[in-house]
């Protein structure tokens, strides 16, 4: 709210009230201090949309990130927004092999010589820029991978790591079983959020 009322030049009363206003619409969750979109109204979405929630926070993250990666490793990305911004910054690598189920990841990569990148195949799905089901079973399945770096719609320390999509899930479980480690790239709109199905 303090950055609104920057932003906009109005009193907090003002951002309050229009903030109580969008919640009663359904577009906004109000929480201390501010306001977060709903699950229900993210999950709807485009990839492009997507791309441009939190991107300061995505940046931040894809950079620590960078931690986890060595030269010569095998590395899994899934075909989240947050992933997208991770393969924005693999240009200093000088030898790398990347398996992915994201197209606009893939696109991304494709030029740099450095990167021995493998689409992983599957069924496009609509507005996403991602790869499903289980069509790739048989590629994942050659793969050993030294770190898989996916995000989630959602994450708690009940279900883990969930999301909406439940053909993307079953993808990511099998990425999953076949990297020796797991990062989740997660800004805070996704922490104790539950969506339909765990991976």
């Amino acid at each position: 709210t303090n950055e609104l009322e920057e932003l906009l030049g109005v009193s907090a009363c003002t951002i309050r009230n229009d903030l109580r206003k969008l919640e009663e619409d359904g577009l906004v969750e109000r929480s201390h201090g501010g306001a977060v979109i709903p699950q229900s109204i993210q999950q709807n979405f485009s990839f492009s949309k997507r791309q441009l929630i939190n991107k300061h926070e995505k940046d931040i993250i894809c950079r620590k990130a960078l931690d986890f990666i060595r030269n010569g490793n095998c590395i899994i990305i899934d075909a989240s927004s947050t992933c997208l911004t991770l393969a924005k910054h693999l240009h200093d690598f000088e030898r790398l092999m990347v398996v992915t189920n994201g197209i606009y990841t893939a696109l991304e990569l494709k030029d740099n010589p450095n990167i021995n990148l493998i689409l992983t195949g599957g069924i496009v799905r609509p507005k996403s820029g991602s790869l499903e089901g289980l069509l790739a079973k048989n590629l994942i399945n050659q793969i050993n991978a030294d770190v898989i770096f996916v995000s989630a719609q959602g994450f708690t320390l009940e279900e883990g790591l969930t999301d909406f999509n439940l053909h993307e899930c079953e993808l990511k479980k099998l990425m999953i079983s076949k990297a020796k480690k797991v990062v989740a790239l997660l800004d805070y709109l996704k922490i104790d959020r539950n969506s339909s199905a765990s991976f």
